[in-house]
């Protein structure tokens, strides 16, 4: 196998497991080589994996130049494929700006490219990203729809983590829709199967939920554990985003154990967090709840 398709393997197996500074510190190290090689599909590929590890990391300015770039070189030499991860990734980076409707559109833009494709992974990973967008706005039937396909074309693609990740997206509709028994159920599970792949960020994800459904049943004991293991995971692997999201929920358990001097401090790391990476929306929103 050539050097750098080894060399780029190895970054897409750490963000695949969670690590994403390591996927970005690696390809800091591999980039200049693959830009003096000339060979176009491989910075392509790169470059969209550092994207992607940025996203990951909350580096969301850094996140979008990277994104825009591997989309310009992906028109340029008609990598339908990659135009269509672009649009994706965009999607998600929107979506965390809080940009819904943005975000919506972008997928919305990618899905037909994977359909000509055939590539059923594609097609897994956007209408879960579509999922998350519609749950956001507060459109849970049409959101379960798109889990439901996720998992789908997840089956189709043999990607258990996709899978999962879907039905995650499941539970968190089943939060929204005040059915918190069943949202802990899906989200313990989900969980477990994190463990076992050893994937850090996604299982930090699934005890935010967790959490969430343990708070909703005010199991606040369960909640607390849950919530500190998530934060750990997510501080120990640079997810800025993610913790800020865990801190802000974080928030709401110390305040519901009538611990509201220590809340209001984790209300103001999780805005800090929150206009660190660049969503001032849910900054705001912070600061304007608890502080």
């Amino acid at each position: 196998m050539p050097r750098l398709t080894t060399e780029l393997l190895h970054a897409e197996s750490e963000l695949r497991t969670g690590r994403p500074r390591e996927a970005r510190d690696w390809l800091a190290t591999v980039l200049p080589a693959v830009e003096r090689s000339g060979d176009r599909r491989s910075l392509r590929t790169a470059l969209n994996l550092r994207g992607v590890a940025e996203l990951e990391m909350g580096e969301l300015d850094a996140a979008a130049r990277t994104f825009a770039r591997v989309l310009e070189l992906a028109r340029s030499d008609a990598d339908e494929l990659l135009i269509a991860r672009a649009l994706n990734n965009l999607g998600a980076l929107a979506d965390m700006r809080d940009h819904f409707d943005d975000a919506v559109s972008l997928y919305e833009r990618a899905i037909p490219s994977y359909q000509r494709l055939g590539d059923a992974r594609g097609l897994a990973e956007t209408h879960h990203n579509l999922g998350i967008s519609l749950r956001h706005r507060g459109q849970l039937h049409v959101a379960e729809d798109h889990e439901r396909q996720a998992i789908s074309y997840a089956c189709e693609a043999r990607n258990a983590t996709l899978e999962c990740l879907a039905r995650l997206g499941l539970g968190e509709i089943a939060l929204a829709r005040n059915d918190a028994r069943l949202a802990e159920a899906m989200a313990r599970h989900a969980a477990n199967q994190f463990v076992a792949s050893n994937d850090r960020l996604r299982e930090a994800d699934a005890l935010r939920v967790l959490a969430a459904a343990c708070l909703a049943q005010d199991n606040l004991s369960a909640a607390e554990d849950a919530l500190h293991r998530a934060c750990h995971l997510a501080v120990t692997n640079g997810a800025r985003l993610l913790e800020a999201e865990i801190r802000r929920l974080n928030t709401e358990l110390l305040f519901a154990a009538g611990h509201g001097e220590q809340a209001k401090r984790e209300a103001s790391e999780a805005a800090r967090l929150f206009e660190e990476v660049g969503s001032s929306t849910k900054a705001a929103e912070a600061r304007g709840r608890w502080l």
